[in-house]
């Protein structure tokens, strides 16, 4: 599932769990799949070669050497951590609740380091690279999501990630969630998406 913080991602990765065991005797298991993280992140490698992490719209980022070799550097760690909890939790027949994916790491790739989108998608769109068999896009209105997280940037930098998650829910098959609503809703919302998707199959 995808989108801003404070959307509720985390919340209904558990409750999704918990429900698929309860509904379907199907074992899961959220795994955060955060684009950024790794071994190295508490010594603020990250501030010191990425772009301003809050541009205006009429910004035109340039990548510098370092952000380039950088951004490499982690999508490579990104890959290979992602790819390796894939297989162990396939291999014990586990079913995997991304809390974030392939669409944020495309956001991350637009707003952090300056790429296009079309320059992302050509990053990500890879045959290798498993595609969900749902995907949740939870929308939230930058104010509420700030509200609920203030430890982000800015309003305008949630403003900012709506606007390109909604753009890339108009070509991938995001199924796009109101997370304005109570969680209860969202839930429900959800479950109904997943037994859709579940019948189609």
């Amino acid at each position: 599932m995808s989108g801003c913080d404070g959307a509720g991602k985390s919340s209904l990765a558990a409750r999704l769990q918990a429900y698929l065991l309860a509904e379907h005797g199907l074992r899961s298991e959220p795994v955060w799949c955060k684009f950024g993280i790794h071994p190295l992140s508490r010594f603020g490698l990250s501030g010191r070669v990425r772009r301003d992490s809050q541009p205006t719209p009429t910004h035109a980022a340039q990548q510098t050497l370092a952000a380039r070799v950088y951004c490499r550097a982690l999508l490579l760690f990104h890959f290979v951590r992602l790819r390796s909890v894939a297989r162990r939790l396939a291999r014990e027949r586990i079913v995997i609740i991304a809390d974030r994916y392939s669409y944020d790491t495309i956001v991350d790739l637009q707003q952090a380091f300056g790429c296009s989108q079309a320059q992302a998608r050509h990053i990500m769109d890879k045959n290798w690279i498993r595609q969900p068999d749902a995907c949740f896009l939870l929308d939230l209105p930058p104010e509420i999501a700030y509200q609920r997280k203030t430890d982000t940037a800015s309003v305008g930098f949630l403003e900012q990630r709506r606007t390109m998650y909604q753009a890339l829910a108009a070509v991938y098959p995001l199924k796009v969630l109101d997370a304005a609503q109570s969680p209860d809703a969202v839930f429900q919302a959800a479950v109904l998406h997943l037994k859709e998707t579940i019948n189609h199959e």
